[in-house]
């Protein structure tokens, strides 16, 4: 109950301090009595946080390597601390260079850098339970599971997208709506957990495991 009122706690206070919707001001949904008016554009908050979510789970390819080489690390509050850390300041690190070097849409940078990295986490870590590469030892453990993550979120996110005017019919790309984009993180991140929850729960991760004879 502690560490749930401390989540909410923690997200208000973020939220009201970094998430500003001063470019809503012209849409008929926007309320200034709601926002937050924050240091910083909505979209690139929400975007910079899940990229940063992206790094931590980066992170757990790597099996937490290389702070797992310091005991002293590995021992909380430390390996939180570092592990946010080093979250936040790589994190800053991809945006900065997906939408100030590369010149990418920022909405359109989540949908095809950190999300489908996160979907192909997903898939890789707890769907394979990290069995692609289980027998390799780390730094390239981690590297080859990362690069599975990339290829099978990218191409589930492909797949999505080939299937949306099918689904949903033509949806908007781009701003200022961003239907498109919104409709593919959702599909990605939202409708496809029920499926993989189906999957572990009641067929016992198949056909992802091995099943005993």
């Amino acid at each position: 109950m502690t560490q749930l009122a401390a989540s909410y706690g923690l997200t208000y206070i973020l939220f009201r301090a970094f998430f500003n919707y001063d470019f809503m001001k012209e849409a008929p949904v926007y309320a200034a009595s709601l926002d937050p008016h924050g240091f910083f554009n909505a979209w690139s908050a929400l975007v910079y946080a899940v990229t940063a979510l992206s790094i931590m789970f980066l992170m757990l390819h790597f099996e937490l390597w290389p702070l797992t080489l310091r005991p002293a690390f590995m021992k909380q509050p430390v390996l939180g601390l570092l592990w946010t850390a080093i979250a936040l300041i790589v994190a800053a690190g991809v945006f900065c260079i997906g939408i100030n070097v590369i010149r990418m849409d920022t909405v359109q940078f989540m949908v095809t850098v950190p999300i489908p990295f996160i979907f192909g986490t997903i898939v890789t870590l707890n769907m394979l339970e990290g069995s692609l590469f289980k027998n390799r030892k780390q730094p390239l453990k981690g590297l080859l599971s990362a690069i599975a993550a990339v290829l099978i979120g990218t191409g589930l996110s492909w797949l999505y997208q080939s299937l949306a005017a099918i689904v949903t019919g033509r949806l908007h790309a781009g701003p200022p709506s961003y239907d498109f984009e919104i409709w593919l993180a959702s599909a990605l991140l939202a409708v496809t957990f029920p499926f993989l929850i189906i999957s572990a729960v009641f067929f016992n991760f198949w056909p992802f495991r091995q099943q005993d004879s």
